[in-house]
């Protein structure tokens, strides 16, 4: 009888140690916080990575953690990792070791160039904007991509994305070109073809048909004004692209000596489409490109009321009567430039 107690007290001294190293809640978050974020950099070792959790008090009883990384296999992986509050040592093991990494939500809309992106993304990854630049601007890249450095920003469609903090720039930039070759289907690229215009001069087009206008319903109505034009091989004429080309968007009011830009974003001077988009475009526009109305416009000029709304005209004697009043308008509320 003697041997069996102190086999069962052998049992349960043995069990209680394997519960407290493995399955003790043993994370305990602050102020009693259900979970957080913790960031494990590559090439963190298996002590500095113990020495982090000391640091930030993770842990009620370190030395169990300790213990049963010396039991069970453990590695450290890189990796933004969420930790919840009354996890065990087992957990978080698992977790680390094989790099189960909490992905980032990432959006973003309304940017104009791509060194706007690269701030919009800054601090979003273990890459910096330099690491992004760099690999945007990298010909041979580019080139593998069927892409150049002024149209790649086509394959950044405005959205809400997951990725991981460890993805490298050049990962991004891959996951980015699937989204735009997922987004061409068979459907919307017979719609450009018979358009005469590549998926790249849609986007660029696209791009441009935003920029004038924010108003979803007469989306289509601007992008067949410029189909138009292009039609008759005369050029765009378009005011945002010269706030493009001089790289300064607190421009209000694009007056003659804008115009005077040697820049092929210049499309008074330069017929045909820009060599890039002047913004990233919502997908939407870029269906409202390829679903333009058809119509004899040739012309367009924001209403005289400010509403964001334009007038369209087939004459150039009823576009300048328009753009009359709306000039007047800009007067009226002293808008010089």
């Amino acid at each position: 009888m003697k041997w069996i107690k102190l086999f069962v007290i052998l049992i349960i001294i043995i069990s209680s140690g394997f519960y407290f190293t493995f399955y003790f809640p043993n994370v305990k978050l602050s102020d009693n916080k259900e979970d957080t974020i913790i960031y494990v950099y590559p090439a963190t070792s298996e002590n500095e990575f113990k020495d982090m959790l000391k640091q930030k008090k993770l842990l009620r009883l370190p030395w169990t953690f300790d213990l049963a990384t010396k039991i069970k296999y453990f590695t450290v992986k890189p990796g933004r990792y969420k930790i919840y509050n009354g996890s065990n040592n087992n957990e978080l093991i698992n977790k680390i070791r094989i790099g189960d990494q909490e992905p980032i939500k990432l959006t973003f809309n309304n940017i104009r160039t791509i060194e706007e992106l690269a701030e919009k993304i800054s601090g979003q990854f273990i890459f910096t904007k330099e690491d992004f630049l760099q690999i945007i601007k990298d010909n041979d890249f580019l080139d593998s991509l069927g892409f150049n450095k002024q149209n790649i920003a086509c394959i950044f469609l405005p959205n809400t994305y997951f990725f991981y903090w460890t993805t490298t720039p050049k990962e991004f930039v891959l996951r980015m070109k699937k989204e735009w070759d997922d987004f061409w289907t068979d459907e919307r690229l017979q719609k450009a073809k018979k358009m005469n215009l590549s998926p790249e001069e849609v986007c660029i087009l696209a791009s441009i048909v935003e920029a004038e206008t924010k108003k979803w319903d007469e989306m289509s109505i601007v992008a067949g004004v410029y189909i138009n034009r292009l039609k008759r091989n005369m050029p765009l004429e378009s005011d945002p692209t010269i706030i493009f080309a001089h790289q300064d968007f607190e421009i209000k009011r694009v007056l003659n000596g804008h115009l005077k830009i040697n820049s092929p974003y210049n499309t008074y001077k330069n017929k045909g489409l820009p060599p890039g988009p002047i913004l990233l475009p919502f997908p939407r526009t870029i269906d409202s490109v390829l679903n333009y109305q058809q119509h004899d416009y040739l012309f367009f000029c924001a209403k005289d009321d400010l509403s964001g709304y334009h007038t369209f005209s087939r004459t150039i004697s009823e576009h300048q009567q328009c753009a009359k009043k709306y000039h007047t308008a800009l007067d009226r509320l002293n808008i010089k430039r």
